[in-house]
């Protein structure tokens, strides 16, 4: 998760500042279903969801777009 929510960190001030961009994170089906992987797995890609749901929200107007990719079965 750490690296995930870094990456957005930096990538936004260079988005904001060239009018628009996009953020495309890896998520997992876990995120959305709970997970046979374990807690940890389970819960950090909860966050990338809540990450990538917030990015979205938060910067929408500015031409923003964040998604995620969420592989499964």
């Amino acid at each position: 998760m750490n690296g995930c929510f870094f990456a957005c960190r930096e990538a936004i001030p260079l988005f904001l500042e060239s009018g628009s961009g996009t953020v495309i994170n890896i998520a997992s089906i876990s995120g959305f279903q709970g997970g046979r992987a374990g807690a940890a797995y389970t819960a950090s890609k909860h966050a990338i969801i809540g990450l990538t749901k917030n990015i979205g929200y938060q910067y929408a107007d500015k031409n923003i777009r964040c998604n995620a990719i969420a592989p499964g079965e």
